[in-house]
């Protein structure tokens, strides 16, 4: 996948590979992507219309090729339904989402940071590591009924509320990185 859309788009397949790295995908409404999604290159996706953001969605798994740890950049608000960045061979290298993130699918993995700019909510026990020192930062509010754990040897950033609107059940940080509270 590596073109323009317009209005909502959904690609819909077993496995879905994007390849296009810079502007990989562009958008003017929704990006829907069912099925498991492979970073090819490292990549930046828009879903924006005049500077009003629209939701990628990933349905299903999103990883980098075998072993490859892309980054992936995303200017919209994020959906991530399934696990992102598989422990084995699938890691990205990097995450950075500017709008807001609903984390659905219990995992994020990382070989560097990851930055959620936006509102972020929990929609299940989730673990966020970074097998680097790459940060873990948390711009704005973070939300959901669910149990998170974060593991990184950098920095874990939360720069606005957590468990204001929605309590989280419990918040781990591993002994191995530094944990900034300014929300």
């Amino acid at each position: 996948v590596s073109e323009d859309w317009n209005a909502v788009s959904a690609v819909t397949a077993a496995t879905i590979s994007i390849d296009g790295g810079v502007d990989a995908v562009v958008s003017t409404g929704t990006q829907v992507f069912t099925g498991a999604t492979v970073l090819g290159a490292n990549t930046t996706m828009t879903a924006s219309n005049s500077g009003t953001l629209s939701s990628i969605t990933f349905d299903g798994t999103l990883n980098s090729s075998a072993s490859n740890a892309r980054t992936l950049g995303l200017t919209g608000n994020a959906v991530f339904e399934g696990a992102v960045g598989g422990v084995t061979d699938g890691s990205l290298g990097s995450l950075t989402v500017s709008g807001t993130s609903a984390i659905d699918g219990g995992s994020v993995n990382t070989t560097g940071a990851q930055t959620y700019t936006g509102a972020a909510t929990l929609g299940a026990t989730t673990t966020l590591a970074s097998t680097s020192t790459g940060d873990i930062d948390f711009k704005s509010t973070l939300d959901g009924g669910y149990s998170l754990a974060v593991n990184t040897a950098g920095a874990t950033i939360f720069g606005g509320a957590v468990g204001n609107a929605t309590e989280l059940l419990s918040l781990t940080t591993d002994a191995d990185g530094t944990v900034q509270i300014d929300g």
